[in-house]
């Protein structure tokens, strides 16, 4: 991200609703405390016009920008949370999450879909012990099948309202116990057992494109976990008895697509979304998936 002046206006102003009295700027008055937040402001405020980048969320002293993270780590755990909401806007600013990668899948004019639920995984994230690898997103997704295939539980994804995901204590406990590898058919069958899922791989060749025709093919297959990109990344489709279909994506959220929408939604998050999420992606939408395993709930 380009340090804009607009930028630190907008950080400026956040800052001021959490506390209108914040002193942001250097004193000697014995009376007055400078902000905790000072030192960040100052520092933003010296690289307008840089290129500031953080690669993880809260910023770690490793990262390429060491003097920012360490300003952002000094600040007390009671002041992080008094000025939470300025602190999310710098992260999301500099991280990028502020671009909506994933809006295309529910925006006008195409609706796609509708978005039922925020991302679990963003809210998570920084709750896991080292590395998640790419087994947290194989964990979201398959909390996320065992409430779609279960009745009367509270849920752990809450449809959109306001409040953030956060507070899913059973989404906190999957994502500190997410594994640092990726899924493969063995972890995938241990681990769907830890959730009361049993998995079955499916012989369907698909991809992006053409997945929507083996569910009209296999009506009895009502519910899939997919994996993709070598086993780097892992969804799940679930097809309604309306005909409707949801899709989920950790990084994403939850959707509703119509039968008729299902291939655009597939093709706009493969070609349009995923490029956005991981500047490393390319994949063409016909790209055969790495597996495709059919879930049911396990007697």
């Amino acid at each position: 991200m380009i340090v804009t002046q607009q930028f630190i206006n907008d950080f400026t102003d956040l800052i001021r609703q959490a506390n209108g009295g914040s002193h942001l700027m250097q004193t000697t008055s014995l009376g007055q405390k400078e902000s905790s937040m000072l030192p960040l402001l100052n520092e933003f405020t010296q690289r307008i016009n840089q290129n500031i980048t953080w690669k993880s969320e809260p910023p770690e002293p490793t990262d390429i920008d060491v003097r920012l993270s360490a300003l952002f780590t000094d600040i007390k755990p009671e002041k992080q949370r008094k000025y939470a909401v300025a602190i999310k806007f710098l992260q999301k600013s500099i991280m990028g999450a502020g671009t909506h990668m994933f809006r295309a899948l529910h925006a006008q004019p195409q609706n796609l879909s509708v978005k039922l639920s925020k991302s679990q995984q963003r809210f998570t994230t920084a709750l896991v012990e080292g590395d998640a690898g790419h087994g947290l997103c194989l964990q979201m997704v398959l909390l996320w099948l065992k409430e779609q295939l279960s009745f009367h539980m509270v849920s752990n994804f809450p449809r959109l309202g306001g409040d953030n995901v956060v507070a899913s204590k059973q989404a906190r406990k999957v994502t500190k116990r997410a594994i640092a590898k990726a899924p493969d058919s063995d972890t995938l069958t241990t681990e769907a057992a830890r959730f009361g899922l049993t998995v079955t791989k499916l012989g369907w060749n698909r991809n992006f494109k053409n997945i929507h025709e083996s569910f009209d093919i296999n009506p009895d297959v009502r519910t899939v976990l997919i994996t993709l990109w070598n086993g780097r990344h892992a969804l799940a489709m679930v097809q309604e008895r309306s005909g409707s279909f949801l899709f989920y994506d950790s990084n994403a959220g939850s959707y509703r697509i119509q039968h008729r929408n299902l291939r655009d939604f597939l093709v706009t998050y493969n070609d349009t979304c995923l490029p956005l999420k991981w500047s490393s992606y390319s994949l063409p939408a016909v790209t055969p998936f790495s597996h495709i395993f059919s879930v049911i709930k396990t007697e």
